[in-house]
């Protein structure tokens, strides 16, 4: 059954106050754990066109038209605080500090919640959690944790929205080999993007599952909401009734990984839709990459192939691009490496891509990016 978000925050003080006098008694358990993340990167591009961004709709500027050097792209830090209060209750909260709409670095709030762990196996989360939209979702703000520089554009950009305040439960089954964990979410958010257009989503639910075995990971999620954009009003007068209120959003992803040790290959798919009727909003756009890399001692080198395509738009110059990327990683230390990457992108005729402020032509992109975790 759906669960309200605002029957969800009462069910969560329900829990709190329920579980007050076992998390009492076991007080003296209780541990505390800091931890922290960040990037430290810089990027440039030979376009003169437009700005080369990692998060598109949140990023109001980047390297090419802009400037030709910037250290906005990829850098941010973040810190964590988790608190387990004995067997059952644990709670977590992290910040991350990045470039944001309106040119400011502030803090935001990416975690605060609540998890209570009936069984070691399943768990329910109430309070502001991750969105799991992609297979990376959890650390695609943790640099350290990634092979690129940054997560291909064309995916990770599709639905670049991370969080939502709601509740999530998530059951992990184990047989021999094999382990599978499935998860289910419901929520809401709000979000201002570049432009200062605010973007009210709600009704947002959510399932995946995920299946390891071995080297091999595999994963599938489907997420549905409905959002509402005073600044797609505009499209009313071309035929699209209402455009600004409840439009239907999907967006659905399939990935893999295979990771012997040695060396790796990692792919996503995803599919997303945003329409009002028979009216397509945006269209119904396709995307997908592929990266492999070979482990030499401390040296990680990579190829990436990424591409979104879009069958079915209104919207004239919308985002169609591919990128071939090359890169390498050091892990110089055990907390800490250096990536350099290269990025050719082709934008699709007369499309933005997934540049801001103008209209690229082929363009170049190289990178090179410290990331580090304590």
């Amino acid at each position: 059954m759906i669960i309200k978000v605002k029957a969800a925050a009462a069910a969560a003080t329900a829990m709190l106050v329920a579980g007050a006098a076992s998390a009492q008694d076991d007080a003296a358990a209780a541990t505390y754990k800091f931890s922290g993340f960040g990037t430290i990167g810089v990027a440039h591009s030979n376009s003169k066109e437009a700005d080369f961004v990692s998060s598109f709709y949140f990023q109001p500027n980047g390297v090419g038209k802009t400037r030709a050097w910037s250290a906005s792209v990829d850098s941010r830090l973040g810190a964590q605080l988790t608190a387990n209060f004995g067997k059952h209750w644990s709670a977590v909260v992290q910040v991350v500090s990045e470039q944001q709409w309106d040119n400011t670095w502030r803090p935001g709030v990416e975690w605060a919640n609540v998890k209570y762990a009936f069984t070691p196996d399943f768990s329910v989360r109430v309070g502001r959690i991750l969105l799991p939209t992609y297979m990376q979702s959890e650390s695609r703000k943790v640099g350290y944790t990634n092979p690129w520089v940054r997560p291909p554009v064309e995916l990770y950009n599709l639905f670049g929205v991370t969080k939502s305040d709601g509740v999530d439960a998530t059951y992990r089954l184990r047989i021999g080999a094999v382990t599978n964990t499935a998860s289910a979410l419901f929520g809401k958010t709000k979000v201002t993007i570049s432009g200062g257009a605010d973007a009210d989503l709600r009704k947002i639910y959510g399932l995946s599952n995920q299946v390891e075995y071995g080297a091999l990971t595999a994963r599938v999620s489907y997420q549905n909401m409905r959002m509402s954009m005073p600044a797609l009003a505009g499209l009313n007068n071309f035929g699209c009734v209402r455009c600004e209120a409840d439009v239907p959003l999907s967006i659905a992803n399939a990935g893999a990984t295979y990771d012997p040790g040695e060396w790796f290959v990692t792919g996503e798919w995803a599919r997303s839709r945003l329409d009002q009727g028979s009216f397509h909003i945006g269209g119904v756009k396709s995307t997908a990459y592929v990266t492999a890399g070979y482990r030499l001692d401390k040296f990680t080198p990579y190829l990436t192939y990424a591409q979104i395509e879009q069958p079915v738009t209104a919207v004239p110059g919308d985002s169609v691009q591919k990128t071939v990327s090359a890169g390498l990683r050091w892990d110089f230390l055990k907390n800490a490496d250096l990536k350099l990457q290269y990025d050719r992108v082709r934008p699709g005729s007369g499309s933005m891509g997934f540049f801001v402020n103008g209209v690229p032509s082929d363009t170049s992109v190289v990178s090179a990016a410290v990331d580090f975790v304590f």
